[in-house]
């Protein structure tokens, strides 16, 4: 049941200005050379399905000892597996000697679905404010039947880590886990502000200043798999939602707002495991293409526990940059990936994406465009969903001008 208790009795209106939604680029260009370079020079390996969990450090160090090479991470919950320093064509001939190897892939690139809005100043007209200001509910947020009271419920963000120190979070640093590491120095704290905004939409606090989450107050796990630059590896990422596979409960949920532009096997299988065990919510992308043409991933992982979200702007029209996706409108989605097949898969919801304003680094607010910033309504809803007795996902509507033939629904409490 909605808290309507958390609405405020004054509640301070901005200007909002025409929706700024950029035309959809090559996600990769911008990439740092440097990491360029290192997912071009490792890889990610995966062992057979007869190889248990408590053996794979042990197999891992026998690879590692025969081949001489260096391991970046070992998996052992959402897949069976490790990265190293290795390249595709040893890897390649690891996989024909060794039986215990599934396969092995080159390491990738991902990306953060979400940009700053730069024209502007302050809330509501793009930019960004250090200065905090009396609290006010986002026009996404009472889109979707928020702010609905979230304390004592819990979502795990993976991404560039959370502002530790933020005033309008509830953040327990304590369970996170940062797969990155900076100068071989570990920190959840976020550098770069993708997951503080993200976290700020899910949960910002029912106190008197800057904004109010879809589920107030609720707790958010940091799990940092993007370096500052908002990109990420795609072994980081994996590494992330292994540790949340294997520390997260009951009645928890996931949220990661971050796409890859082509399939991957490693990615594909630890999001659809993480899925067995909590509801993971994950963007469609930015891309403006279908999921089931372009392998956004994990965007084509059909799994009736992980929901794929797309954005709409303030009218509710599908975003130009928001990627789609209907099953129905597929009979292959595989035919590029003969040796890992993967069902078409369809976006399933829809919500608030263009000029949405929440929390940042440092105090203060700062307007975003992205699916990124449309998957953590969508978490929100669903989070408050486990809570004993509450119905499922209601929906309000449809996306505008959605391209597949599925209109996507619009989240509601």
């Amino acid at each position: 049941m909605k808290t309507q208790s958390l609405l405020l009795t004054t509640v301070f209106l901005f200007s909002v200005q025409i929706s700024t939604v950029p035309a959809a680029t090559d996600p990769g260009a911008s990439a740092p050379p440097d990491l360029v370079q290192l997912v071009n020079s490792t890889v990610i390996c995966g062992f057979s399905d007869n190889v248990l969990p408590e053996n794979v450090p042990t197999f891992v160090n026998d690879i590692i000892q025969s081949t001489g090479t260096s391991v970046r991470h070992i998996y052992t919950t959402a897949i069976k597996g490790f990265s190293a320093h290795m390249s595709l064509v040893a890897a390649q001939q690891l996989v024909k000697n060794n039986p215990n190897i599934a396969y092995c892939e080159q390491n990738g690139l991902a990306k953060a679905g979400g940009e700053p809005v730069d024209a502007g100043k302050g809330q509501g007209n793009g930019g960004k404010t250090t200065d905090s200001v009396p609290q006010f509910i986002p026009e996404g947020v009472s889109r979707v039947g928020g702010p609905v009271n979230g304390v004592g419920l819990t979502a795990w963000i993976i991404d560039s880590g959370i502002d530790l120190s933020n005033a309008d979070l509830n953040v327990d640093a304590s369970r996170g886990f940062d797969a990155v590491k900076t100068n071989g120095k570990s920190t959840v704290d976020d550098v770069y502000g993708h997951g503080t905004h993200v976290a700020g939409i899910l949960a910002a606090m029912d106190n008197d200043i800057n904004v109010v989450g879809v589920a107030a107050g609720a707790t958010v796990i940091p799990v940092r798999v993007l370096k500052a630059s908002d990109y990420g590896t795609i072994d980081d990422i994996v590494a992330g939602i292994d540790y949340v596979a294997a520390h997260a409960v009951q009645g928890e949920v996931a949220n990661m707002s971050i796409w890859a532009w082509r399939h991957y096997r490693s990615l594909h299988e630890a999001a659809a495991h993480l899925a067995d065990i909590i509801p993971f919510i994950v963007i469609a992308g930015n891309d403006g293409l279908d999921v089931n043409v372009n392998p956004s991933e994990p965007a084509h992982v059909e799994h009736p526990n992980l929901y794929t979200v797309s954005a709409v702007d303030h009218m509710d029209v599908f975003a130009s940059f928001s990627n789609y996706g209907y099953a129905g409108d597929w009979t292959t989605c595989d035919s590029d990936y003969p040796d890992d097949p993967f069902p078409c898969a369809t976006v399933d919801y829809a919500a608030p994406g263009v000029d949405v304003t929440s929390l940042q680094p440092g105090g203060g607010l700062a307007t975003w465009w992205g699916t990124s910033m449309a998957a953590p309504h969508v978490a929100a809803i669903i989070l408050l969903q486990q809570r004993p007795n509450n119905r499922p996902p209601n929906s309000d509507g449809f996306a505008i001008d959605d391209p597949d033939s599925k209109p996507d629904p619009i989240v509601h409490e």
